[in-house]
């Protein structure tokens, strides 16, 4: 790798300082200035948090479990890993994420055994290792040989992390109470599998019995590992603090991977940048509703975390993080650079927790893994042993997934070339979209359209990448494994469908690090074209002149998308065509100045990266309006009611659910059965999506609903129906649970305690056909609250 081109600048606030600081006055202010973004904008975020229902002692309590227990031991074993101890901004990042690893690990082994809060053996043994052993103790500070990390780097990273968390707030924390707003039925799924996994391993799904929980659930037990330590409620980690630190590091560890990828240290906030905002151009429509941003669609499949994978699943917020602490260690086993069994153990440790934290992430990293192996082989005549064996290791973290994890099963996924393209916001507004899940779809000028624009989109997102097209870089494993993982994401998107649309989480999840590929190549061209020297003024502008564009392009045409029963598919097709081709002609004026200045200066590097660089720049001006459009969204809506949280819906669950099910909780036994009478989220037809028993008491149902589960998926697959319609598969079973309720008897009530083992019952007395005058006499009545009784079965 060449020298930073940034450390040869002076004024370049992310440039790495030419020495480490000595111990002077002026190394003080260094580091009190280094502290302030974080006081300065970590104040707000908590005061946001508190305000939004997050009390001050659980703020305390999480960030001392987060900080003292998990962050704390993850990075000193990941120093103790590599040798040796960057600064505290460098190895935070993927050092937490190795402690979430170390935590998760500790925490199955704790509650295979019974013992759950034997999680906390292993982050203390570390600590005190590392106190007692005298060649430990030198990675609790920095190595004085190793740069610290940039004054400008560390603000745009806590600048970009206070702006992530405090859009969170607005969007997430002030629209989920406590005590409402559970109406989702994603929610009370969430927070049941973390009542699950807090009691139960291996778990299953606790609301119907007998099926297995064939999920990506690893998440759940981090959260149930945080219930246990600190004593927190799980609704209130659920909805107002797990996202805090993987949402605030982020930054960092994406910094961190892109200071290892490119030896430069700009580039990382460039991605996370990327990451975070980088939307499909989206220059019409934006006064219509906003259906699709609220569904988590843009215009077209962009995989977009703002939209889409934030808060709506936790899974993928966890695994996001997780993955860049593997990638860190992939890039140096790769590069050869992580050698010896400390980073094969590393590499283990990710794999292990990975494999269960999201489905989507080992089989594109294989992907990745494979292109290594491929093209090293293509172009070098030589295997690449390190991806190799890499790729050994990740082969039976996959396979344990979806065979012992997911029971094998296709969770709904079907294979459908370019199937669910037309279902996202560009073809759904304008009626474009006539695929339906389950046909592949003809060839046809719509759908030609459609697919154009959806790579176009792609291009001007990380239009990047195209630096990384040289000699040198097509050689260096590392970019290699950027670009396979990005391609296998790409080309999940367009060769699979899902009824609920999870082929994006194949996109979502390689996000990182198509934008890590982008901002390399930014990096690789503006090198090449000597911007970084003289002309770095030139990026910004041209970045500007691309929002600017979007933005003239909308104000000046039609403010909706026109649609195609009003008007001919010809109208519509040149209707959403039109601003994309005006969009490239913008970019082909910028890039033309930009030769035109070049060729005034006459420097001595190449014009053709000089030029390359701007276009990119331009791209990227194109991608951030949307994003823009949507926190804006959010802000506006949170202003008109004075920013107070928001104002409570009725509940759908019976009155005193939570009471009931805290005091069933309380005194029952976590391996106790209960039975209710309530199945149906709404009735007629019956939805299936009745989760909030489950949920609040963290305890198992004979039958609650039965939604979200692989015999409900299965059917759902195969038969084309809607998964929440779809009616209880052994109907005897559920006529036996019912009868209990509607024609209690020594008989009905006697066969559920004895042939199915159901210790409690759990009744919603909204339902007139519940016959409690004769339930008392076989049933011993513990305890009321509101519609709600608990009944209790004797032997």
């Amino acid at each position: 790798m060449s020298t930073s081109l940034a450390e040869e600048s002076t004024q370049d606030l992310l440039a790495e300082p030419a020495a480490p600081a000595a111990p002077t006055t002026t190394g003080m202010l260094r580091r009190v200035a280094a502290a302030l973004p974080f006081v300065l904008l970590g104040v707000p975020v908590l005061i946001a948090l508190h305000y939004y229902g997050a009390g001050w002692g659980a703020l305390a309590r999480f960030g001392a479990y987060g900080i003292g227990l998990i962050a704390l031991p993850g990075v000193l074993l990941w120093r103790a890993a590599h040798g040796r101890a960057r600064s505290l901004a460098h190895d935070f990042g993927p050092g937490l994420a190795l402690g979430y690893a170390v935590e998760l690990l500790g925490y199955f082994a704790g509650r295979a055994v019974g013992a759950p809060l034997a999680v906390l053996v292993a982050p203390i043994a570390v600590v005190i290792a590392f106190l007692a052993v005298r060649p430990l103790r030198r990675f609790w500070r920095a190595d004085a040989t190793e740069p610290g990390a940039p004054l400008g780097w560390i603000w745009a990273n806590a600048a970009i992390a206070a702006l992530v968390l405090l859009w969170s707030c607005l969007y997430f924390a002030r629209s989920r109470g406590l005590l409402y707003n559970f109406n989702d039925a994603d929610l009370p799924f969430q927070l049941a599998l973390i009542g699950e996994l807090k009691h139960h391993l291996p778990p299953s799904v606790p609301w119907v019995r007998g099926e297995a929980l064939s999920y990506h659930w690893f998440a759940y037990g981090d959260m149930a590992a945080t219930s246990w330590v600190t004593g927190i409620e799980p609704e209130t980690i659920l909805l107002k603090l797990y996202f805090v630190p993987l949402l605030g590091v982020l930054p960092f560890a994406l910094g961190s991977l892109a200071r290892q990828l490119t030896g430069k240290w700009w580039p990382g906030p460039v991605a996370t940048i990327i990451t975070f905002f980088g939307v499909a151009p989206y220059p019409y429509g934006w006064d219509e509703p906003h259906t699709y941003v609220q569904n988590g669609l843009g215009p077209v499949e962009d995989g977009v975390i703002l939209r889409f994978g934030l808060f709506s699943s936790p899974t993928q917020t966890f695994a996001a993080f997780l993955a860049v602490g593997l990638v860190i260690v992939l890039v140096g086993i790769l590069r050869g650079t992580s050698t010896g069994w400390r980073a094969w153990t590393l590499l283990a440790v990710f794999i292990a927790t990975i494999c269960g934290a999201k489905a989507t992430y080992l089989p594109i990293v294989l992907c990745g893994l494979l292109l290594v192996v491929g093209l090293t082989l293509l172009f070098q005549r030589r295997w690449h042993k390190p991806a190799l064996v890499s790729a050994a290791m990740v082969v039976p973290g996959i396979l344990f997934a979806q065979f012992v994890l997911f029971g094998g099963a296709s969770q709904g996924m079907v294979v459908e070339p370019l199937g669910g393209l037309g279902r996202y916001g560009l073809g759904a507004s304008t009626g474009l979209g006539s695929l339906r899940m389950g046909v592949v779809p003809t060839v046809g000028i719509a759908l030609a359209v459609i697919t154009a624009i959806t790579v176009l989109a792609w291009l001007m997102i990380w239009g990047g990448v195209v630096g990384l097209l040289g000699r040198q870089q097509r050689r260096d494993p590392a970019y290699l494994l950027l670009w396979g993982i990005g391609a296998a994401a790409l080309g999940a998107v367009l060769l699979l469908n899902h009824y609920g649309f999870s082929q994006t989480w194949f996109l979502v999840a390689a996000r990182p690090y198509l934008a890590l590929a982008a901002a390399g190549g930014l990096a690789l061209l503006a090198e090449r074209g000597g911007l970084l020297r003289a002309r770095a003024w030139l990026l910004l502008p041209a970045a500007l002149v691309g929002a600017a564009a979007v933005w003239a392009i909308h104000l000046s045409g039609p403010r909706t998308a026109p649609k195609v029963p009003a008007v001919s598919e010809r109208a519509v097709l040149k209707a959403i065509v039109t601003p994309h081709l005006e969009l490239l002609a913008v970019a082909a004026i910028v890039a033309l100045a930009a030769l035109l200045v070049w060729l005034a200066s006459r420097p001595r590097s190449s014009w053709w990266g000089a030029v390359g660089a701007v276009i990119v720049a331009v791209f990227i001006g194109f991608s951030l309006p949307s994003s823009a459009v949507v926190i804006s969204k959010d802000v506006q809506l949170a202003s008109a009611e004075n920013y107070a949280p928001a104002a409570p819906t009725k509940p759908m669950w019976p009155l005193g659910t939570r009471l009931a099910a805290h005091w069933l909780r309380a005194h029952s036994h976590p391996n106790d059965l209960v039975a209710t009478n309530a199945h149906c989220r709404r009735p007629s037809p019956c939805d299936n999506l009745h989760f909030w028993f489950a949920a609040f008491s963290e305890r198992h149902f004979l039958i609650e609903g039965w939604g979200y589960t692989p015999t409900v998926n299965k059917i759902q697959t195969e038969t084309g129906l809607g998964g929440n319609v779809i009616a209880y598969w052994d109907p005897a079973t559920l006529a036996i649970n019912d009868a209990a309720f509607h024609q209690p008897s020594a008989g009905t009530v006697g066969r559920l305690r004895s042939e199915y083992g159901v210790r409690w019952l759990f009744v919603d007395e909204r339902d007139t056909s519940v016959r409690s005058d004769l339930l008392q006499r076989y049933a011993t009545q513990r305890y009321r609250a509101g519609n709600v009784a608990i009944y209790q079965l004797m032997p």
